[in-house]
């Protein structure tokens, strides 16, 4: 019995680490997509001016 609870145990804190990294990654992931909408429009530095 003693077996099967410290092997129960050990599978939790498995299964909360893979927990944190998927969290993680996700996280960055939709940091990323949405960065670009955060920081606006962006204009080009070599637009032709009008003369």
């Amino acid at each position: 019995m003693r077996k099967i609870i410290r092997h129960t145990v050990g599978m939790k804190k498995e299964i909360g680490a893979a927990l944190v990294v998927a969290l993680q990654i996700i996280t960055l992931t939709l940091m990323g997509l949405m960065a670009p909408i955060a920081t606006g429009p962006h204009q080009s530095a070599s637009a032709p001016g009008g003369s």
